[in-house]
């Protein structure tokens, strides 16, 4: 699935994928209807990029199941 495509799918459906500051690096936070999850795994501000694809294409193809 293409990132713009899983972005406006997520994004319709109230769901919103982003970085916050933890020791040591970010951690992805995603907000499905202002619900809040924030993953354990610390990332490297290079990584932040690739992790954010990753997660709006996975919640997009859960969305389009």
């Amino acid at each position: 699935m293409d990132f713009g495509e899983a972005i406006r799918i997520c994004l319709r459906n109230d769901v919103k994928v982003y970085p916050v500051p933890a020791t040591g690096g970010f951690k992805i936070e995603v907000s499905i209807n202002e619900k809040r999850t924030t993953f354990e795994k610390i990332i490297k501000k290079k990584e932040v990029d690739e992790a954010m694809r990753k997660t709006y294409v996975h919640f997009a193809k859960q969305i389009n199941s």
